[in-house]
């Protein structure tokens, strides 16, 4: 979901501002080389946004798992 997520975001990125700056002039990018852009730029956030994916699900997983291990204890006695 996040590789789609990154690709996705990256090609209507590029379809909402198709100009690229080239030595001081804006150059327009044809809608047929889009894709190969949206490719790039998508695989180049995809490094940053799969890694911290994985890393947010584990932590979520290391907290969830350490609060069921304070719950599963018995129950005190009472004095």
């Amino acid at each position: 979901m996040t590789l789609l997520a990154s690709y996705a975001l990256a090609f209507v990125g590029l379809n909402a501002a198709p100009y690229y700056e080239d030595n001081g002039a804006a150059e327009f990018i044809e809608f047929r080389y889009r894709w190969t852009w949206a490719a790039v730029i998508g695989g180049l956030v995809s490094m940053f946004s799969v890694p911290g994916v994985f890393a947010l699900r584990a932590l979520w997983l290391w907290w969830r798992c350490r609060n069921a291990q304070a719950t599963d204890r018995p129950p005190r006695e009472r004095a």
